[in-house]
């Protein structure tokens, strides 16, 4: 094989590798897999991709759903025991200063209050991708109740009701759990007017748990490596655990970022405390262009 030739075929490999709807896991029957740790204390090798999406929060980047983004927020419904407020001049829920944003849970006449924020609006615009590496930087609050999380979730389900929704939990930490670094894979069922004889009627989930002494009050780097093969979570770009990818999860996802509030920890948590985020980057793999000669032909 010459060389005019050959990078077409390294370029179209690669892409069929990314777009490969092969899977090692049987969906049929996703119970039947299991979290790995073979591998844990890997290094991150992120040579041959490149930064896809990178928000240092240099600059006011969090709008209302109907904002300019780009990120959104709320968009997800509000869960835990805290609401998620809108951004705005009349609350101190999201603030970026000195490159970092905060969001801050407080307890106010009405209840607690939280923050969520999301690259993709409820009209399902916005950044997302199919496989890669999804990462951010991030100081939990040392508080019992404290619930802070970064997740990856499908773009489509905002505009089709009839998937399966998939979602990856990079991280969860709850305040006041010993066992540390939750990471969970899930999925939900679509609306009920799209269930199926046979197909998922109830939520699926396995969680992988990693006792991990000084995760709150510290920054960390958490992340995910989405590949045709398997979904990877890191801590401060080492190894934790790997899970089979199931064809639900190779599909354009989003980060979300949120605090709230552990239901089981409200009398213990005290008033106001944040989760600090220092950056989320994304990077996607390298496709090898062929040369302008083997284009022109």
């Amino acid at each position: 094989m010459n060389r005019k030739t050959l990078c077409p075929f390294l370029a179209s490999a690669l892409v069929a590798v990314l777009s490969s709807p092969e899977s090692i896991a049987d969906t049929t029957d996703p119970q039947a897999y299991s979290w790995s740790e073979e591998y844990a204390g890997t290094a991150l090798d992120l040579s041959g991709y490149d930064l896809s999406l990178s928000d240092e929060f240099d600059a006011d980047s969090v709008t209302p759903d109907s904002g300019a983004g780009p990120w959104y927020a709320p968009v997800h419904a509000s869960y835990g025991a805290a609401k998620f407020d809108v951004p705005g001049a009349n609350n101190q829920t999201y603030s970026i200063s000195n490159g970092v944003l905060t969001i801050r849970a407080t307890k106010d006449t009405d209840g607690w209050h939280g923050g969520n924020i999301e690259t993709v609006n409820q009209a399902g615009a916005g950044f997302a991708q199919r496989y890669g590496y999804f990462e951010a930087r991030m100081k939990f609050p040392n508080m019992p109740g404290a619930w802070p999380g970064f997740w990856l979730k499908s773009q489509e389900e905002h505009t089709n009701l009839a998937i399966v929704r998939p979602e990856i939990d990079i991280v969860e930490w709850y305040g006041g759990d010993p066992r540390g670094l939750h990471s969970t894979v899930h999925l939900w069922p679509p609306a009920p007017k799209y269930l199926k004889p046979g197909g998922l009627s109830k939520p699926w989930s396995k969680s992988n748990y990693k006792g991990e002494a000084g995760l709150a009050a510290e920054w960390h780097t958490y992340g995910a490596l989405i590949s045709p093969q398997f979904v990877i979570i890191y801590l401060d770009r080492k190894e934790v655990a790997r899970f089979p990818t199931l064809d639900e999860y190779k599909v354009a996802l989003y980060p979300l970022v949120s605090l709230t509030l552990y239901e089981q920890d409200v009398s213990k948590a005290v008033s106001p405390f944040e989760l600090q985020v220092d950056y989320v980057k994304v990077y996607s793999l390298r496709i090898p262009k062929p040369p302008s000669s083997v284009i022109a032909q």
